[in-house]
């Protein structure tokens, strides 16, 4: 296959507790993780499948992450998301609205911590 450009294609975090941040990213983003182990190395999870030309893999693995990183989701319905969020006690620090000035008109979003600490940015598009 031949590439114009490079383009991203997977993305990984770390979490010290990563069965709950597992749990976060599948009950409140709804995300699909998969459970994946080679050989002896931890349990991790993936989603977004798709190698290499179907879409963005997104992989956790335990660990403590250096920094925070900074995610960004698009869903159908940023109000469910947030509800779901505000139902496991994850912390928001800013609610649904139009707060993302670079984003497109009617575009909503909010932004939540994951149990990892990592900022989450979740959009719903007009």
């Amino acid at each position: 296959m031949q590439l114009t450009a490079p383009r991203l294609f997977g993305v990984t975090i770390h979490a010290a507790e990563v069965e709950a941040t597992a749990g976060f990213y599948r009950e409140v983003v709804g995300l699909s993780l998969e459970g994946e182990r080679h050989g002896d190395g931890p349990l991790h999870y993936h989603a977004g499948w798709g190698f290499p030309d179907a879409g963005l893999m997104f992989s956790l693995f335990p660990g403590a992450p250096a920094d925070p990183q900074y995610l960004s989701f698009v869903v159908d319905d940023v109000g469910a998301v947030h509800r779901r969020a505000i139902e496991r006690g994850a912390t928001i620090e800013t609610p649904p609205g139009k707060n993302d000035p670079g984003s497109p008109p009617g575009c909503l979003d909010f932004v939540v911590r994951d149990p990892a600490g990592n900022l989450v940015t979740v959009y719903q598009l007009a």
